[in-house]
């Protein structure tokens, strides 16, 4: 993870002494995007875009930016401007389907994905996303077509080949399932804990919603938490933790260390479930320096450095969850819905901590994914 702050302060001089160097303002917009600094990083996107004869590969690169961070208005204007450019542009076709998926429903999203598919018959990405708009839109014959079409080590995501081996079935398809079942089995053997998942990756693991509920009750009575700092943690935001750890028992199906593809999912999220959540981790957050060290019984100074004392504070993983459920809500309320104060008051603990504490690989990524996640578009 890049040190975005310290890059802005590095390139922003370099911006004003060469105002239309590209490079300059394209890593700009990168790093201002990272920090959920929107209106500064279309800013930067716009001035490469003037720029005389920008390329195809360029728009279709500041439009997978955008489309990872959820800014899917910006994302389609940016994919069009690519196929405008370059008709041919395949990737790009891919990404304004995806894009238009995400913003106005899976039917606008066949057209430029076919198209996409056109150009490049073996586009595999492309047929397997297709399939799954299709089984969305619970047409499960032209799923079945589309994804019959990929070879069977294509599929590089376990929930997607469970769904084509669903599928597969027929008498027919016996060996056909057969080898999938072989690659399934392949994969896990390979399965190792990643981050952020790709966005096909992300679809796949929001598909099929009824299966969420039984997943829910299978993990409730094991007695894990959803939230329990070390044992040798001792922190001033205790309340407000065990609160969370309560209010994320409703939330999500289970306890989740988001490293891995067995995240947690979102079962049920209502208006004032989301405010309970993003106040109570605020007030949690604004707490800090609420560490201490807890040995024989006696409070001290925690004798190593504040990153690992906030990771081992279980505040890492708070914030992983206050992102996933702040997208989840700007996927299903509309703008207006959750009171902004507390979204502003969750940004304020956040910008306080990242200038207090230096970043370090985990926690510096949840705070960007949060705040990320806190500057997505409502619907409506």
């Amino acid at each position: 993870m890049g040190d975005y702050p310290n890059a802005c302060a590095l390139l922003e001089p370099l911006r004003r002494a060469h105002p239309c160097w590209d490079t300059v303002l394209a890593n700009l917009a990168k790093a201002y995007v990272n920090l959920g600094r929107f209106s500064e990083a279309l800013s930067c996107i716009e001035a490469v875009m003037a720029l005389p004869g920008p390329a195809a590969e360029t728009a279709n690169s500041f439009g997978y930016l955008l489309y990872e961070h959820r800014r899917y208005e910006h994302a389609v204007r940016l994919y069009r401007k690519a196929v405008e450019i370059d008709p041919n542009h395949e990737s790009s076709w891919m990404g304004l389907g995806a894009a238009l998926h995400r913003l106005k429903g899976a039917r606008e999203a066949i057209a430029p994905i076919e198209h996409a598919i056109e150009l490049k018959p073996d586009y595999w990405r492309a047929l397997i996303y297709l399939g799954h708009i299709f089984d969305d839109l619970k047409q499960v014959k032209a799923a079945k077509a589309i994804l019959d079409r990929v070879p069977t080590e294509k599929f590089h995501h376990i929930e997607t080949l469970k769904k084509i081996i669903r599928m597969s079935w027929r008498p027919a398809d016996r060996e056909r399932r057969k080898a999938l079942e072989n690659r399934l089995r392949e994969l896990h053997r390979q399965e190792r804990p990643i981050g952020v998942q790709g966005f096909l990756g992300e679809l796949d693991s929001r598909m099929d919603q009824a299966s969420r509920l039984r997943a829910r009750q299978r993990n409730r009575g094991d007695g894990a938490r959803f939230w329990e700092g070390s044992p040798t943690i001792v922190t001033k935001g205790g309340e407000a933790g065990m609160a969370l750890d309560a209010l994320l028992a409703k939330v999500f199906d289970k306890p989740s260390r988001f490293q891995g593809p067995a995240r947690a999912r979102v079962v049920r999220l209502d208006r004032k479930l989301c405010q309970d959540i993003l106040v109570k981790l605020a007030e949690f957050l604004e707490n800090y320096p609420w560490l201490c060290w807890h040995v024989d019984g006696r409070e001290n100074p925690p004798p190593m450095n504040p990153e690992r004392v906030f990771d081992d504070s279980g505040a890492t993983r708070l914030m992983f969850y206050g992102a996933e459920v702040l997208k989840s809500m700007k996927r299903r309320f509309t703008a207006g819905v959750i009171d902004q104060t507390a979204i502003l008051r969750l940004e304020q603990a956040v910008d306080r901590l990242q200038r207090q504490v230096a970043p370090c690989t985990e926690h510096h990524r949840a705070w960007i994914e949060l705040k990320a996640a806190g500057g997505a578009p409502g619907p409506g």
